[in-house]
């Protein structure tokens, strides 16, 4: 729950996902930063699960960073964490939002919101006590006081709020679930992250018409406040930044792969189907707003085997979504795109796995030889596919 200012994904149940195949070429693939965009505030999708699940989307260097930057007393600030250790500010946030796979960016926008703790130069008694506002829904109650049990335990709610792991009073989410957003007003959150937010602050914080809130900037509050802040430190908080990594997953059960560039997903895949996938970390980072990258990346799964299939093609895109196919293929989207240029980039290499069929990807060198040599018998080397921005 939460306590008043003092100042003005894509995951699915199934856990049966195997990489069928990706045709595809060369790809140019970069890292880079997300700016503010100009976006409309809907209450009812306050933010992505992508974005709300994004949780190392910031190094612990890089929050340091950021506290640098403001005006506020958190870049020197050391205090116990939830165990009694002193820690920097910065690594407070970094491992409480690790541990329970919350963005550092969602933290960070909360400590604002709630507290003004980025731009605020002094502190008022019991500022640090309330930081997040988490489990103190009035201004006597607190059950967390602390900087360091507030990011903790704020993190904690916020992962488990709607997912039946927090408290028992809240409802697990659902589509179509309503909520009051405060002066008589429903909401119908359009994700579990949105739901999130308004399990944590009941309120909408605006009134309508939205728009963007820029006239409204002096008054907001509630959902309306976290959404205002977020676009204005990291960009919308619906579109994810424009370099985003791709991860592989391997199935210790049937010896496959999955690749997804969906934080969420990859939540999911970490968290609640770890006893069947194991991660194997970043594969390469894909850049969305690169002009070279016009070459999509279509996304099936086969009803039938729950195999997923990746394809390049958009004619075997349109000729497995049509009507005849629908029993047994279901289209999830564009998962990536890439580029046919090879200028100024570096390979991407592809094996075949043997055993249980299905591509495996790596960017790394080393990976590379390893596979070709040590693990020949098991892989077969079938060269570049891809090709990475240097």
């Amino acid at each position: 729950m939460f306590c008043p200012r003092s100042a003005s994904a894509r995951w699915t149940s199934s856990t049966r996902f195997v990489l069928l195949g990706i045709v595809v070429t060369a790809a140019v693939l970069v890292f880079g930063v997300q700016s503010a965009a100009a976006a409309t505030f809907n209450p009812n999708k306050v933010i992505s699960n992508d974005n709300m699940r994004a949780y190392d989307c910031m190094s612990e260097k890089q929050i340091q960073a950021f506290l640098d930057s403001k005006t506020g007393p958190l870049k020197t600030l050391v205090t116990p964490d939830h165990n009694g250790t002193k820690k920097k500010a910065s690594k407070i946030i970094y491992e409480a939002c690790r541990h329970y796979h919350i963005s550092p960016k969602v933290m960070l926008t909360m400590l604002q919101k709630e507290q003004s703790l980025l731009t605020r130069t002094t502190l008022k008694k019991n500022t640090l006590d309330r930081a997040i506002g988490a489990g103190c829904p009035n201004s006597t109650t607190n059950k967390y006081p602390g900087f360091g049990n507030q990011i903790w335990n704020g993190a904690r709610l916020l992962d488990g709020y709607g997912e039946g792991k927090s408290t028992s009073y809240v409802k697990k989410y659902k589509a179509g679930i309503t909520y009051s957003g405060g002066s008589g007003r429903t909401v119908k959150p359009a994700n579990i992250a949105t739901y999130k937010l308004y399990v944590y602050n009941p309120s909408i914080g605006a009134k309508s018409p939205y728009g963007d809130l820029e006239s409204q900037k002096n008054s907001l509050s509630g959902n309306a406040s976290f959404w205002y802040i977020y676009k204005r430190y990291f960009g919308n908080p619906n579109v994810l930044p424009p370099n985003r990594p791709v991860w592989r997953f391997f199935n210790k059960v049937n010896g496959s792969f999955l690749y997804t560039s969906s934080p969420n997903e990859r939540y999911g895949l970490l968290t609640k189907a770890y006893k069947t996938w194991k991660s194997q970390g970043k594969v390469f980072t894909w850049k969305s707003k690169a002009k070279a990258n016009n070459v999509r990346i279509y996304r099936f799964t086969n009803k039938d085997t729950n195999k997923r299939l990746y394809t390049t093609s958009a004619s075997r895109a349109k000729q497995l979504r049509a009507k005849s196919q629908q029993k047994t293929w279901r289209y999830e989207g564009v998962e990536w795109k890439v580029s046919r240029s090879k200028t100024k980039t570096l390979p991407v290499w592809r094996f075949y796995r043997v055993a249980s069929g299905g591509n495996f990807y790596t960017a790394d060198p080393k990976v590379k030889n390893k596979y070709k040599t040590a693990l020949k018998g098991k892989y077969q080397y079938k060269g570049v596919v891809w090709y990475v921005a240097k």
